[in-house]
C-alpha cells in the first residue's frame, strides 16, 4: 500500500469534519490519513489554501503532492497550489466540468499504479 511505502496521505475537504471522518471510517481508511485539513474560513478558505498548508507542514514542493478529486474546485485547488491533479472520472463531475488534468483515475485503485 502507499502508506507502507511511507507516502503521506491527507485530505483537503470543504465538508465538515464529522462528515469527512464518517466517510473515511465507513471506508475503513481513516487510520491511513496523516492529516484531515478542513476549510475553517480563517486561514484555510479554499482547498488551494489547504494544499499550501500541506506543502508548508510537510516541507513539500508542489510536484511532491498529488491532488486527487472529482470536481472543478479540486482542479482549481491544484492549479492554485501548483500541484498535479488526478481526476476521478468515476466521481460526481458533470460532463465537461474538468477540462484538463494530469492523470485520469477510472477507479480509486488506479492511484496505486501511478506510484508503483
Amino acid at each position: 500500500s502507499l502508506k507502507k511505502k511511507n507516502f503521506v496521505i491527507t485530505a483537503a475537504s470543504n465538508g465538515r469534519r464529522p462528515y469527512v471522518e464518517t466517510i473515511l471510517k465507513k471506508s475503513n481508511v481513516l487510520g491511513l490519513f496523516d492529516d484531515l485539513a478542513i476549510l475553517n474560513y480563517n486561514d484555510l478558505n479554499t482547498k488551494g489554501d489547504i494544499l499550501k498548508y500541506y506543502k508548508k507542514k510537510f516541507g513539500l514542493d508542489g510536484e511532491e503532492i498529488l491532488m486527487v478529486g472529482d470536481r472543478a474546485s479540486d482542479r482549481d485547488a491544484a492549479i492554485d497550489a501548483g500541484t498535479p491533479f488526478a481526476f476521478c472520472s468515476f466521481g460526481h463531475a458533470t460532463e465537461r466540468e474538468i477540462p484538463d488534468y494530469s492523470v485520469e483515475l477510472k477507479t480509486l485503485y488506479d492511484i496505486v499504479g501511478i506510484f508503483s
